[in-house]
């Protein structure tokens, strides 16, 4: 069972409540150097700001093909085949968990010791938040494709379906 189970998005404004959400934390990475500039650094560590944008966009990407890959699982497969999937799924777990440690060991090698500690909560909370948006912003990307199939269907039927 994925976290999709529990997720139902029954009415066009969920969609709408979920494509702010995503433009909100879209703005947020645009300002995340402010939160960057509050922690200190040791030996002038000029990357932070670009490790933690690369952190919460992976998480993000992360969150999307787990979803996107549980939505293109086919239905009926062999035991063989579902333990292949259950694979791919631990393996996007298991990415997850390594960004966590790798910002672990940045926040503790390149920060003073409180600056670091509270940039590793505060980052780990930001990535959990941005892996489970994505998964959800992968329902959406869903949504938006399968929109875009119906009104070219319809576009298509309509040309087909007119008396010249």
């Amino acid at each position: 069972m994925d976290t999709t189970d529990y997720i139902t998005f029954t009415e066009w404004y969920h969609y709408a409540i979920l494509f702010l959400w995503l433009i909100l934390l879209l703005t947020g990475i645009k300002y995340f150097s402010l939160l960057e500039s509050n922690f200190k650094t040791k030996n002038d560590f000029g990357n932070g700001e670009k490790y933690g944008k690369t952190f919460l966009i992976s998480s993000f990407i992360i969150g999307l093909f787990m979803v996107l890959i549980f939505t293109f699982k086919p239905a009926q497969i062999s035991a063989h085949s579902e333990l292949n999937w259950d694979y791919a799924k631990y393996i996007l777990y298991g990415l997850f968990i390594i960004m966590v440690a790798v910002n672990a060991f940045v926040s503790i090698k390149n920060y003073e010791s409180r600056s670091g500690v509270i940039r590793l909560i505060i980052m780990t909370i930001l990535m959990l938040l941005y892996f489970y948006t994505g998964m959800l912003g992968g329902l959406l990307v869903i949504a938006i494709f399968v929109l875009f199939i119906l009104i070219y269907a319809i576009i298509k039927f309509k040309n087909i379906l007119t008396i010249k």
